[in-house]
């Protein structure tokens, strides 16, 4: 029997290189920043959380993307939600925390790939609720600097 423990682990790690839903909303939270010259700042972030499952309990990563107005105290309006398990990157959901007026609660879709991901998130930074949300910060905060 040998007295030193051998690496058992395989030589090689799997490293999936893909733009994950965290690095795209971080990349969306620049661009913003570079639209309003500073005026809104996005802000991403996370961290684990439990859920009940039927009788079980579950472990989600909770990533929240939201914006932030330095000249208006930093206010803060989270606008979207993204609820994945901590291992796996897909399927995930992602919930859109800034609904139109039409709709009378969040909304939320489960996202099976990025490509997916990358258009759901684009249709609610693109919508006219998101517009008229800019807007407003960006006239509120000129006010207060």
């Amino acid at each position: 029997m040998k007295n030193a423990s051998e690496n058992l682990w395989a030589k090689d790690f799997t490293i999936n290189k893909i733009n994950t839903p965290i690095a795209i909303l971080k990349e969306q939270a620049k661009y913003l920043k570079e639209m309003t010259k500073g005026i809104l700042v996005g802000d991403v972030t996370s961290h684990l959380a439990r859920q009940l499952s039927g009788s079980s309990e579950k472990e989600v990563i909770q990533v929240f993307f939201s914006i932030k107005a330095p000249f208006m105290d930093n206010y803060k309006v989270s606008i979207i939600k993204i609820e994945q398990h901590p291992i796996n990157i897909y399927p995930l959901k992602v919930v859109n925390l800034i609904p139109d007026e039409e709709e009378f609660s969040e909304t939320y879709l489960e996202i099976m790939n990025g490509d997916l991901f990358s258009e759901h998130i684009k249709s609610i930074l693109r919508s006219k609720r998101m517009s008229i949300i800019i807007g407003n910060l960006i006239s509120q905060s000129e006010v207060a600097a």
